[in-house]
């Protein structure tokens, strides 16, 4: 039963970043149809890579959480390397307050 949420978890937070993906390539379709091909070395091109590439990080971060909450002994296994390079697993699940802003919870603040 733990399992299936995990799994149902780690589902929900590659969905995530999917349509995070999705997002940053209608955006930057819209972009360059109004400013050009040479958006693509704008300062502004380069803050959007950014913020999908760490919404990326915080739902794979957040998955690996939730494998290491099931799973204690893959811990030092995972930890380990990521440790060495910087990277901290949170202790805890991304809450609802700790994510970032979406398009559609953008949308319901209007």
């Amino acid at each position: 039963m733990q399992r299936e949420r995990i799994e149902k978890e780690i589902n929900e937070q590659l969905e995530k970043v999917n349509r995070a993906q999705k997002s940053l390539q209608s955006k930057l379709n819209n972009v360059r149809a109004i400013r050009g091909q040479e958006f693509e070395n704008t300062k502004e091109n380069f803050e959007i890579l950014t913020e999908v590439e760490q919404l990326k990080n915080r739902h794979l971060l957040g998955s690996l959480q939730l494998i290491i909450q099931e799973f204690p002994d893959f811990a030092q296994i995972l930890e380990g390397p990521l440790s060495d390079n910087g990277i901290k697993i949170p202790s805890r699940p991304v809450s609802q307050h700790d994510r970032p802003p979406t398009g559609s919870s953008q949308r319901s603040l209007r």
